[in-house]
């Protein structure tokens, strides 16, 4: 079966996907992985279209895409990594930095333990 997963995540985090194909009498399923982990399904529908709602959780997306033809021939193809970060919401940027800063001062403080425990 000859077809391509199209993905794309916006500022907002939401994803949107399609199972590029000319093929026939088919249907179109597809699941949506965070960091790897399977987080979504969508069954086997004749749309070959996704939306995804992440609702702004950072990480690294990926959406496979299952096509399964009248005989029952199922295929899967995978989107490219789709990463949303910080950066990628302007307006949760601000709201999210702190939790930045923390994961830094807990980095600190576990330097200053190895510091404290070379001394002793």
């Amino acid at each position: 079966m000859d077809f391509t997963v199209e993905a794309s995540i916006s500022q907002n985090g939401m994803i949107s996907a399609e199972i590029k194909s000319d093929m026939q009498n088919v249907e179109y399923a597809f699941y949506v992985l965070k960091d790897g982990v399977r987080i979504h399904i969508r069954p086997y529908l004749l749309d070959r279209t996704l939306q995804f709602d992440t609702q702004q959780a950072v990480g690294k997306y990926r959406v496979k895409g299952y096509v399964k033809d009248a005989s029952g021939n199922r295929e899967e193809k995978s989107s490219e990594e789709l990463v949303y970060s910080l950066q990628s919401s302007v307006q949760g940027a601000s709201v999210k930095e702190p939790q930045v800063k923390k994961t830094s001062t807990k980095k600190t403080s576990i330097k200053k333990k190895k510091s404290k425990s070379k001394k002793k």
